[in-house]
């Protein structure tokens, strides 16, 4: 049978997770179930996810994150505004004279 060396320091407290770290290697099974908790998202969680996010500069990726956000709704804006601007050149001259580029 294949025995793996745990690399902590075995005292009083770990004594227990060995037991279960070992149980689990000598049943067999690659993986184990996996353990869930109900409850609440505490801030700590949500601490190391925003700083996932931004890395080093956290203030600096949401900055530039609202940053593109307005623009690309000012860019959604404008696009309709253009294409209301240039389909009311069809009504103002005939649609010959209008500049349509392909």
């Amino acid at each position: 049978m294949l025995e793996l060396a745990l690399e902590f320091p075995v005292d009083d407290r770990n004594e227990e997770s060995l037991s279960k770290a070992h149980k689990s290697i000598s049943d067999g099974k690659l993986i184990k179930s996996e353990e869930t908790a109900e409850g609440h998202v505490t801030w700590r969680s949500i601490k190391l996810f925003l700083s996932g996010l931004g890395g080093n500069r956290p203030l600096v990726f949401f900055v530039l994150w609202a940053a593109s956000l307005v623009i690309m709704e000012g860019m959604n804006t404008f696009a309709v505004w253009f294409l209301g601007f240039w389909g009311s050149k069809y009504k103002e001259n005939h649609p010959s004279t209008v500049h349509a580029p392909l």
